[in-house]
């Protein structure tokens, strides 16, 4: 179905148009950290329909609407917790229901999983260490040299420096091999746990950054989500959107940030060519229009970086207009 361009979630009018006595499942998501309110129509007619509707919440967080937290209104939901996303313990996450029966088989589940490997569990700790020392706009610079120098070091010794995978030696091409499902290594969902108790502190700053970014685009030539203003939700965005339609800013932002770091910074990111997948071109003309405009900002900075950020998105801004 197509997206609302309002909060990016599900157009509830082609859903309508689309559920037939085949369907089983429902899947909104709540795009960027704005919650998708087509969840608030859709809860009546999957009772009627006994249709399951499932939340992602990958990228939402703390958010509600009218103070119902995200999660809470489908049959099950589920949140990622990997380093793109707002509690970041580098890979994983959990679900939520209701729903005992689906809770106990989702246990079950996780207690016949396998463990990752040795190997694969210190790549994992690597990269947790490498981003908490170099993902920074000050080492923006250094952070790509360090890059660039790991990867050649790595493929010149056919060393695993993928995050799962490893070399192939006849081909040298890296493979992904590990089990999955799979079960949380015990650091990272210690990580979690300290993650979720600094939860409230990183909310603050995800709050005071969004507020920056908004006083920096209003009344500007570019626009933002409606949603932002929407009385009914408390949105506690993951990223900041703004609909740049030549993608100037953009641009511009390559020169001092990694912008393929962007995580989901378009509304279609899964497939260059989405008619492979099956889909036929023009059946969401929102999500098209909007896939060419939309780009996106970190929320989580601490206060150094986001100063820089936004001190550079300024100039970048007034020189545009």
């Amino acid at each position: 179905v197509d997206i609302d361009p309002n909060n990016f979630g599900p157009l509830i009018e082609d859903i309508f148009k689309k559920i037939s006595n085949k369907t089983k499942v429902i899947i909104v998501q709540h795009s960027f950290g704005i919650p998708s309110k087509s969840i608030l129509a859709l809860q009546k007619i999957a009772t009627e329909k006994k249709i399951f509707i499932i939340e992602d919440c990958a990228l939402s967080f703390g958010s509600s609407i009218n103070k119902k937290k995200i999660g809470t209104f489908g049959d099950a939901s589920f949140f990622s917790t990997d380093n793109s996303k707002p509690i970041n313990t580098i890979l994983g996450g959990g679900a939520y229901s209701e729903n005992e029966s689906l809770i106990k088989s989702l246990k079950r589940i996780q207690a016949e999983s396998e463990e990752l490997s040795l190997d694969v569990k210190k790549n994992i700790f690597r990269r947790f260490l490498f981003e908490f020392k170099y993902l920074k706009i000050s080492n923006y610079k250094f952070m790509q040299l360090k890059i660039y120098f790991n990867n050649l070091f790595f493929r010149l010794f056919k060393i695993n420096n993928n995050l799962f995978g490893f070399y192939d030696d006849s081909s040298g091409e890296i493979k992904n091999n590990y089990p999955y499902p799979c079960k949380l290594p015990i650091f990272l969902a210690m990580l979690g746990i300290y993650e979720l108790n600094n939860w409230e502190n990183k909310k603050e700053i995800i709050i005071k950054n969004f507020d920056e970014y908004l006083k920096l685009f209003l009344n500007t030539k570019f626009t933002v989500p409606k949603s932002y203003f929407d009385a009914e939700l408390n949105t506690i965005p993951h990223r900041f959107v703004v609909f740049d339609k030549n993608n100037t800013i953009l641009n511009h932002v390559k020169n001092f940030m990694n912008v393929n770091l962007f995580w989901f910074k378009n509304p279609l990111v899964s497939s260059s060519n989405p008619t492979e997948l099956g889909y036929i071109s023009g059946s969401c003309l929102n999500t098209e229009r909007l896939n060419k405009k939309t780009i996106n900002f970190p929320l989580v900075l601490k206060s150094k970086d986001q100063k820089t950020l936004t001190f550079k998105l300024n100039k970048i801004i007034k020189n545009i207009s």
